[in-house]
């Protein structure tokens, strides 16, 4: 049976598309807070340490994107005049080659 047509796996999708969303609104409900800059460098540290202590997890990646793009969205508005923020929301906003779903 295709990954589309199957319940289990659309439950799977349906629960992580979730955990995304609810994600990316904490994450800019903080950057609201604190200041997206900060929230976006925060957020990146932690996908970062959490890769290289867990090692590699494409649905917890996904989810954790959603924070990360959502915070990027918000520090967009912050970047006038620092270029290497302005890469950097760029670079996390640019879609990967290798973003395919799970």
């Amino acid at each position: 049976m295709h990954p589309d047509h199957d319940p289990a796996h659309q439950a799977l999708e349906a629960a992580i598309d979730g955990i995304g969303q609810a994600l990316g609104i904490l994450a800019g409900l903080i950057a609201e807070q604190t200041g997206p800059v900060a929230a976006l460098q925060h957020l990146l540290h932690a996908e970062m340490d959490a890769a290289r202590q867990f090692g590699a997890n494409a649905w917890r990646d996904r989810a954790l994107g959603r924070a990360v793009a959502a915070t990027a969205e918000h520090a967009r508005a912050h970047a006038d005049g620092d270029p290497a923020l302005q890469r950097l929301i760029a670079a996390v906003l640019a879609p990967a080659a290798d973003d395919a779903r799970i």
